[in-house]
């Protein structure tokens, strides 16, 4: 997992970048701030555990090598999840309500797009992960959030990743790098406070499932935030699937996803035709001996960030509590995490 100088460009950290885990209010309430009803919070600065330490370490290393050799699906997967968010109204809602998506895109991507790196680079226990868990927890427990908000949430690392794998990638998991996969999530989900994650995979899927079919659908906040992501979250496709990107997008998103997100229906045929592009492109990558590229270089310069970056600079910070505002940022020459 040492990787090579980054040279990713703002757009491109998009794809792997998440949604606020749990980012939502209760439906039909006011958006208001205090503390989240998720579970478990941080007591002495301890944060609650899942795992025994060497069943961690192995699932660990584990989703470590599974991003490393399907680093294009991952970053699909994660885009796709991105804006799959807003299809349920009540994470909309807060989502929409904070105004980072409509007022700082870039920023609000890159800067997720970093905790996520730095959390499976460094590892959950490693100081840098314990650090990101931390911060993730200052930003997201300052309000009501439900829990079954943020199981689903979780679920669209825990769940999506390997789905979007086994349909794209150039061979389908196993069964034990599923529950890797699961088990990892789980764990960083247990530290945020999130309670009742089932133990499996197949109990994850299922759960993710019910929840869509209970909750997804279209509104208005949904609508105003994808709208405003979209040219972010696709401005580094290359140049001829600029125009079809939404219609790539609603051919791998599934329903009811598909049409809480107001995507067009796709036929089978077209649906077809993007999968196997998109397998094809990863064999291509596999046989060329390219299918793993650099990967990431903590603190290196990226997007807001043209001289480098510490976690102490992601995700709270005046300008978060108020996007609308410019944010003047100070040179750090050697910034490193």
């Amino acid at each position: 997992m040492r990787g090579r100088p980054s040279t990713a460009r703002p757009e491109e950290a998009m794809l792997i970048a998440e949604a606020d885990v749990g980012a939502a209010a209760p439906e039909g309430a006011a958006v208001a701030e205090g503390r989240a009803s998720a579970g478990p919070r941080e007591t002495d600065g301890e944060l609650p555990t899942l795992l025994a330490p060497e069943r961690l370490a192995a699932a660990e290393a584990t989703y470590q090598r599974v991003v490393a050799e399907f680093t294009l699906e991952f970053r699909l997967a994660s885009a796709l999840a991105y804006v799959r968010t807003y299809a349920s109204p009540r994470v909309a809602r807060l989502l929409h309500h904070t105004g980072h998506v409509q007022h700082a895109a870039t920023e609000r991507a890159v800067d997720t797009a970093l905790f996520v790196y730095e959390l499976v680079h460094h590892g959950v226990d490693s100081p840098q992960g314990r650090e990101v868990v931390r911060r993730l927890n200052a930003m997201h427990h300052r309000w009501s959030i439900p829990n079954d908000d943020s199981l689903w949430v979780l679920g669209t690392f825990a769940v999506l990743g390997p789905r979007t794998i086994d349909t794209l990638g150039w061979r389908r998991l196993t069964d034990d790098e599923r529950q890797a996969c699961a088990d990892w999530w789980r764990e960083v989900g247990t530290r945020m406070g999130i309670t009742g994650i089932p133990e499996t995979h197949a109990e994850l899927a299922d759960l993710f499932r019910a929840y869509e079919v209970a909750h997804l659908r279209p509104t208005a906040e949904g609508r105003a935030l994808l709208e405003a992501s979209w040219d972010v979250m696709t401005s580094d496709l290359p140049a001829p699937l600029r125009p079809v990107s939404r219609l790539l997008a609603a051919a791998l998103t599934d329903e009811p996803a598909r049409s809480a997100l107001g995507l067009a229906h796709v036929g089978a045929p077209t649906r077809t035709a993007f999968r196997l592009a998109l397998v094809s492109r990863g064999l291509l990558s596999r046989t060329r001996g390219t299918s793993v590229p650099g990967w990431f270089t903590p603190g290196a310069p990226l997007g807001p960030y043209p001289d480098g970056y510490t976690l102490d600079d992601l995700g709270v910070g005046e300008h978060h509590r108020h996007p609308a505002t410019a944010v003047v940022r100070r040179p750090r020459p050697h910034s490193r995490t």
